[in-house]
């Protein structure tokens, strides 16, 4: 019997979720980084986006 793996994917995705909100909303354009956790290209976080992310998640989620 082949087990089904869309549930822990779903529950690992929606506990991710707020890490990755917590990085949004920057100037202008909601789904861009703020700027204090951008990189520099507007599209991926730097070591502080990532920090935030990982500060976001509680891990008892997982």
């Amino acid at each position: 019997m082949k087990r089904s793996t869309a549930l822990p994917v779903a529950v690992l995705v929606a506990a991710l979720l707020p890490g990755v909100a917590a990085t949004r909303g920057g100037p202008g354009c909601p789904d861009a980084p703020v700027p204090a956790y951008d990189s520099g290209d507007r599209l991926h976080p730097g070591d502080a986006g990532y920090r935030a992310m990982a500060e976001a998640l509680d891990l008892a989620d997982l």
